[in-house]
């Protein structure tokens, strides 16, 4: 956020530099328009926004019986239910968020063990952290295995290592958990900033578009995971978000009234308020499938021309039939055997004096757009610590165990493969793209089957805009 900019306190999601009284005022808001695949909440004008307010839904599989078992993509969670959200204020759309699921699965590698295991299992429905394996056929090897499991039995008396029974999906509303999305984590504006609701005198309103799951292979795992014994059956589920489980619990911030007069002022001014904020421009491209082992060079345009960028990320998604989809759904990111080199070409200058190819600089890279190291084993990065250097095969597997009786070394091996660039620093927040987009050159070295089928590549270019408050009426840049 441009430091020229006086953003008032209460506006801010930092710790106040001073005490102050504020009061908390939690509304439960049905949505105006609701269906399996779409809803639309409205909000109300008064007090600021709380980028804590969180919408809670949940998860049916209507088909489902009493022999199968299925999980929410485990990487994922509740996330993997939004494929869209927008945020309008009248006409004007602040801020949209597509491709939301693969976009939170790159945020929630960078989460800690802690978090991830002792809260956002509970709230997010989340299954993904690993520790020494108990197996002992395995322990001494110093294997790795999902932790926070349980076993039970199917119908047919075959044990299943599966995620505890309250956060696994039923097949009605009545029984299925809910799971909560904050704001924060649907727009990244949010997580800086919040809304004076009270000083706008448009309408607020926030879309959600829902991914759907139909009963084929190609599907499975779009919201949830069968176990591989159904699976080997040909047993698919249908599932969808269930309409009567959305709730927006919208909290809505009071300060003062000499707090809240200061930033009323500011906004009724001749020069109103401005507030930069971040937002995501998402560009879908995909690399090509290839009949063997063979060589590609693929250059592809990221369109922030005459924007400010601040970072790019990247998600190499699986195309059917990749074993990853088993557990993780489509939104893991799968690398290659033999490491892509990334090339970034802005404004005519390369981004790097030599491509990127060692997965330890990919790595270090993505760490400086979160500020800390990326929380998921090495051999979950990339296949680095697990393949021959020479023959770029597998021979050296650090997980072990299955889990709904799929194979953890086979699903989750490679399969958090992100990359990005940071382009802000101390007092430079991005670089300001000219006429010509941002290229991205990768040099792909497909060595396996895996590697043959290609990918479905999701680049998120995070970006800087302008929102101006005058007068109770609210502009945005482009």
């Amino acid at each position: 956020m441009s430091s020229s900019v006086k953003i008032p306190d209460a506006l801010l999601t930092k710790p106040m530099p001073s005490i102050d009284t504020m009061t908390i005022d939690t509304s439960i808001l049905e949505p105006l328009v609701v269906s399996k695949t779409f809803c639309r909440f409205q909000l109300e004008r008064r007090g600021i926004l709380d980028s804590g307010s969180a919408i809670q839904l949940g998860i049916v599989v209507p088909a489902l019986d009493g022999s199968e078992k299925v999980c929410l993509p485990i990487k994922t969670g509740i996330h993997c239910a939004v494929k869209r959200a927008i945020l309008r204020i009248g006409e004007k759309v602040i801020a949209i968020t597509d491709d939301y699921a693969k976009y939170q699965t790159i945020h929630r590698s960078f989460k800690t063990s802690e978090e991830k295991s002792q809260k956002e299992m509970v709230t997010k429905g989340t299954m993904d952290v690993m520790a020494p394996s108990p197996d002992e056929a395995t322990v001494a090897d110093g294997k790795y295995s999902l932790r926070d499991t349980t076993v039970t039995k199917n119908g047919a008396g075959v044990e299943f290592i599966t995620p505890e029974e309250q956060f696994m999906p039923t097949a009605n509303v009545v029984s299925t958990p809910f799971f909560h999305i904050k704001l924060s984590e649907l727009f990244p504006m949010m997580k800086n900033v919040q809304l004076p609701l009270y000083l706008i005198d448009q309408p607020g309103v926030i879309e959600l578009f829902f991914n759907t799951q139909d009963a084929t292979s190609a599907q499975n795992g779009t919201l949830v995971c069968i176990d591989s014994v159904s699976q080997a059956a040909g047993t698919y589920r249908a599932a969808n978000v269930a309409p009567e489980s959305l709730k927006f619990l919208c909290d809505y911030l009071t300060y003062t009234d000499e707090r809240m007069s200061q930033t009323a002022q500011m906004v009724m001014s001749n020069e109103g308020l401005t507030i930069p904020y971040e937002d995501i421009v998402t560009t879908n491209t995909n690399f090509q499938s290839a009949a063997g082992a063979t060589t590609l060079s693929v250059a592809r345009d990221l369109g922030v021309s005459s924007m400010n960028l601040r970072a790019i990320l990247g998600h190499y998604g699986p195309v059917d039939g990749d074993p990853t989809r088993d557990l993780l759904g489509p939104y893991s990111s799968v690398a290659f055997k033999n490491p892509e080199s990334i090339q970034i070409r802005i404004n005519d200058k390369q981004v790097y004096q030599r491509p990127l190819k060692r997965e330890t600089q990919k790595q270090e890279q993505i760490a400086q757009i979160f500020g800390t190291d990326v929380s998921i084993l090495n051999s979950e990065y990339s296949f680095d610590s697990v393949v021959d250097k020479t023959t770029f095969t597998k021979t050296n597997p650090m997980i072990s165990q299955s889990f709904l009786l799929h194979s953890q070394n086979v699903t989750l091996t490679g399969s958090q493969h992100f990359i990005g660039v940071d382009f802000s620093s101390p007092g430079n927040f991005g670089v300001t793209v000219g006429q010509k987009p941002v290229q991205i050159q990768t040099d792909l070295i497909y060595s396996d089957e895996q590697d043959w089928a290609g990918r479905t590549v999701c680049y998120f270019s995070l970006v800087e805009r302008h929102m101006k408050l005058q007068g109770g009426m609210v502009t945005v840049s482009s």
